[in-house]
């Protein structure tokens, strides 16, 4: 096959690998709010094997659920294909980015989107994904990833609302992770009072009763710059 033909080829069979430029202007699009026109972009995209195909198969799930909380359209059907998109890529054996990042996602799915906080749909999800950024040896960016699921599952989607109003107590082992990565003093605060709330919450023993006031004196250092 001569040169050009066999280069026509590769093109029409879709080999090369997705085009990054694309990926990198659609990821930025997401992250800024502006996730129809990210879909957009994701769906046009081919992608040249099987891995690509899961990480759009993702950010496409991803980017479509979330446009579609953030329209007045009352058809649920691009938001449940969105859903299944994901919990078929939570379902599968590897365990990667790509799988922490769905897991978040369908957490974010079933607590923040308008009107749902659904607790106990979520927690599974975002506890998946919090035990793989644990689990990761680059430190400080997991610490990081870590906090923000964390404060994000701490807070309810609603105004008025408050920590623990849709029942969304953070297990006890969880938050004493929060107060050990945290480094800000304002995680560090938000940690303790988190901790001190959940304690408080779930009882136990004498000794877990004498740790709230001490957890509660933690995040008061901050001072009035804390929200509470």
């Amino acid at each position: 096959m001569k040169p050009f033909l066999a280069l026509a080829a590769l093109i029409l069979a879709g080999t090369f690998s997705t085009d990054a430029a694309s990926i990198q202007e659609a990821d930025k699009l997401a992250e800024s709010g502006s996730y129809q026109k990210a879909l957009e972009i994701y769906e046009a995209l081919k992608p040249a094997n099987a891995e690509e195909a899961r990480a759009i198969a993702y950010k496409t799930a991803n980017a479509r659920w979330r446009s579609q909380a953030g329209s007045e359209n009352s058809d649920d059907t691009q938001t449940r294909r969105a859903e299944e998109a994901l919990k078929q890529i939570v379902a599968g054996e590897k365990h990667d980015r790509i799988w922490a990042d769905a897991n978040e996602s369908l957490g974010d799915f079933y607590w923040i989107r308008r009107n749902q906080q659904n607790w106990g749909g979520a927690w599974p999800y975002y506890s998946a994904a919090l035990d793989y950024w644990a689990g990761e040896s680059d430190v400080e960016p997991a610490a990081k990833h870590y906090l923000q699921i964390l404060w994000r599952a701490a807070e309810p989607n609603q105004p008025q609302a408050y920590y623990g109003y849709y029942g969304n107590y953070l297990p006890i082992e969880v938050l004493e992770n929060a107060v050990q990565i945290a480094k800000t003093p304002e995680d560090q605060a938000e940690a303790h009072y988190l901790l001190a709330m959940s304690l408080r919450y779930q009882g136990g023993s004498a000794r877990a009763w004498r740790r709230v006031p001490v957890e509660f004196d933690a995040a008061l250092k901050l001072g009035k710059k804390t929200s509470w």
